[in-house]
């Protein structure tokens, strides 16, 4: 564990470039040794194929030929088919064995011709084995071959093969392969270290500059281009983004704030603009006043006519919401069919009631389109308060639930929070 975090901290602590570089090192590494052990063993399965398809071949032939040698128990003719297998280094051991034409005399089995070495102990033994041809050490295969007369057993032929060559040449590729892989390594390595030194030079200069820039906010600076390559590439379209940017920062700060269909203020504008208020109410011991507007049936517009339609129909209220207001309040779009208006006494001459009934006066009203006219209807909740008893949760939780006893009196009219009747219960209830 703790070499693993001596090494973990040491990799951690080296440059950006030298990271790189030893991580393709390591990979590299890592991928050479994986490629030859698979391809050693692959290459170890199929010369073990081979070498069986080999000896099973010469199982085969041999057998054939010794048929008639061990028909007649001529040892001779059995022991010069045996002497083939001299020429072979890697038969360790051979022999013909006959079985007894008497059922029930083993004792009369006997082994016609072998070939052996005194340095090797093999017997000529018939196993029960599932398997003709087997390995049943590393460097040993054994193979038993039945020899048949009319369909009968008569004999058998046993082979012990050295395969110890099959082993130096598993072990051959595997040194061969890592010795490659590790000079290739480190050549790739020289490279790589090299390349990543003309590619991150300019990287490392357009951080600086790009650190400079988060630091500053100096959108006016430029990188320097070094060559036209993909990090060139890199640079130009950083040093085009920079220049958007100084061009169009106020344009952004402006789009954050404004609903893209009304062009009023939108959610986050209302909620600062609101803060603001509150903190003109506790400066000033001002007022602040909020005016929710719901449309009636809106609903059906998107239905039966479409939402092109109810976009259309939601431009005109802005349009006329905003003529009403004027510098009498601060209007803006929540979302979908909701709107807002703030009034804060502070800035804003008239009380909030009086706003709401100019705005129930001059948004309401039949409205045409190219295809249909639709009369609007609106619902207005007004709530009014100051930093000592409401706060910009709450004075909405009020209007809210203003809006909601306006719905239930038949639509089309305004309704006033009264903290001696209405509860922000009802908000829940509204919900």
């Amino acid at each position: 564990m703790k070499l693993r975090g001596h090494l973990r901290n040491w990799f951690n602590n080296l440059s950006l470039q030298r990271k790189v570089v030893t991580t393709a090192a390591i990979l590299l590494t890592l991928s050479l040794a994986v490629t030859s052990i698979v391809f050693s063993f692959v290459d170890r399965h199929n010369s073990r194929l081979n070498f069986i398809e080999k000896y099973q071949a010469i199982s085969d032939v041999l057998s054939k030929r010794s048929s008639a040698a061990i028909a007649f128990d001529d040892a001779t003719q059995a022991d010069q088919n045996l002497k083939s297998l001299k020429f072979d280094t890697n038969v360790l051991y051979a022999c013909l064995y006959r079985f007894s034409e008497i059922e029930g005399f083993d004792a009369l089995n006997k082994i016609v011709a072998k070939i052996e070495y005194p340095k090797y102990d093999y017997k000529c033994d018939i196993r029960n084995s599932p398997e003709r041809i087997y390995f049943p050490q590393t460097q040993l295969l054994r193979s038993h071959q039945y020899i048949y007369q009319d369909d009968q057993i008569r004999g058998a032929l046993i082979l012990y093969v050295d395969v110890s060559e099959l082993n130096q040449r598993f072990w051959s590729i595997i040194f061969s392969i890592l010795g490659i892989g590790t000079i290739g390594a480190f050549v790739a390595y020289v490279a790589t270290y090299r390349l990543l030194s003309m590619i991150t030079s300019p990287i490392l200069a357009l951080k600086d500059v790009v650190n400079d820039v988060k630091e500053n906010r100096d959108f006016s600076q430029r990188a320097l281009k070094r060559y036209n390559d993909e990090v060139g590439e890199l640079v130009d379209g950083f040093n085009q983004m920079l220049s958007q940017i100084e061009t169009d920062q106020s344009l952004l700060e402006e789009m954050a704030y404004v609903d893209a269909l009304t062009e009023l203020p939108n959610r986050r504008m209302f909620k600062e603009q609101l803060a603001r208020s509150f903190a003109h109410s506790q400066a000033y011991h001002s007022k602040v006043g909020v005016i929710f507007i719901d449309l009636d049936n809106f609903k059906w517009v998107n239905d039966s006519k479409g939402h092109d339609s109810g976009d259309l129909l939601l431009q005109r209220i802005a349009t006329r919401l905003q003529d009403a207001t004027g510098s009498n309040g601060v209007a803006c779009r929540l979302g979908g069919d909701e709107f807002t208006v703030i009034v804060d006494s502070f800035i804003h001459p008239l009380p909030v009631e009086t706003v709401a009934k100019n705005i129930l006066e001059h948004v309401s009203g039949n409205v045409e389109f190219e295809t249909f006219d639709y009369r609007i209807s609106l619902s207005l909740g007004v709530a009014e308060g100051d930093y000592l008893t409401d706060n910009h949760i709450s004075i909405m939780k009020k209007a809210d639930v203003a809006v909601y006893h306006a719905k239930e009196s038949g639509k089309g009219r305004y309704r006033v929070f009264d903290e001696n009747t209405d509860s922000l219960d009802d908000e829940a209830k509204h919900a």
